[in-house]
């Protein structure tokens, strides 16, 4: 026969671990449903950065521009953003606006390459070759060189030549092949105004 153990100090204890139980589970729910909001705030980040330029490209500025206003409340900082707002700007005929958002994108960005052309893309557009030439010479010697993209924006200069040694012929590779379609479809600074 077992010996009777007394109930309240065992009932204490049931309780006890149910309150810890139940501090737990709120702890843990808690995480989760913050590190939700994170990923849902990303997840719209990204979707209203995709709507925007979908709305761009099919020419409605004025719902691209809504969407780069819902995208900028998420993430004001971030260089998709900037990158966005420079297209905008440029789509828009407000020059002076895209070569400014264009280099706080190329800043935001750490100066990597593809925000870097971007910059200078949006000043050939601009027929700013000055800022272009500032642009390019964030890119270092190696880099600006190692692809036809990023040969475009130098090869488009004034005074200079393209990569089959035409002036002004662009970034045609050698031999006059074509370059494969690189992703993503888009190009966020396109000379052209809607």
């Amino acid at each position: 026969m077992r010996p009777q153990q007394n109930p309240a100090p065992s009932r204490a204890r049931h309780q006890a671990r149910l309150a810890l139980r139940a501090v737990a589970v709120a702890l843990l729910l808690g995480l989760a449903s913050y590190g939700a909001f994170l990923g849902f705030k990303e997840w719209s980040f990204r979707s209203q950065i995709r709507v925007a330029h979908q709305w761009m490209n099919a020419g409605n500025l004025e719902r691209a521009q809504e969407s780069a206003d819902k995208a900028f409340t998420f993430a004001p900082g971030r260089p998709e953003a900037l990158r966005l707002a420079a297209a905008l700007a440029l789509r828009r005929g407000r020059g002076e606006e895209a070569l400014r958002r264009a280099e706080e994108a190329a800043a935001a960005g750490g100066f990597s390459p593809d925000y870097v052309l971007d910059w200078a893309e949006t000043a050939v557009c601009l027929s700013d070759a000055a800022t272009a030439r500032r642009a390019l010479a964030r890119l270092g010697a190696g880099v600006a060189g190692s692809s036809a993209r990023r040969k475009g924006p130098r090869a488009n200069l004034p005074g200079s030549t393209g990569t089959s040694g035409q002036p002004g012929t662009g970034s045609r590779p050698p031999g006059g092949g074509t370059r494969p379609r690189v992703a993503p479809t888009w190009r966020p600074t396109r000379c052209s105004s809607a």
